[in-house]
């Protein structure tokens, strides 16, 4: 990430330094707003070509969202378990609805599904 920003910086100086690039702006104003702009712009491609091309990232994620569906599963089998939910303190009762009040659990929820993340960053190269 520091090379992105470092290389935007180096590229719009280098850009800064042919006198037809910017022809309004002079003196040291000139070296300071390419270094500036082209940090900047560099800063925010380096982040997104890293989230889409790191295999680090991708895996970090798939990771978090099988995670998270592990817990829903637990925690819908302990949502469907009578004997659990008697021994619960108040605490407990309201994280197992998730936080939400007596009226807003009357109405079933499907179980997730799949989500499309796993399609679209697949470790496994097709």
């Amino acid at each position: 990430m520091d090379d992105a920003i470092l290389a935007g910086g180096v590229a719009r100086l280098s850009a800064a330094l042919w006198k037809n690039t910017f022809p309004g702006v002079t003196g040291w104003k000139r070296y300071f707003g390419a270094a500036t702009v082209g940090m900047g712009v560099s800063s925010y491609a380096g982040v997104y070509a890293w989230a889409i091309f790191s295999p680090g990232f991708k895996l970090a994620h798939i990771t978090g969202i099988n995670q998270h569906q592990r817990q829903m599963d637990t925690l819908n089998r302990l949502h469907q378990d009578e004997n659990f939910r008697g021994s619960l303190s108040l605490a407990g009762r309201v994280y197992l609805r998730g936080g939400q009040p007596d009226a807003c659990n009357k109405q079933t929820h499907p179980p997730p599904t799949n989500n499309s993340c796993f399609t679209r960053f697949s470790i496994v190269s097709s």
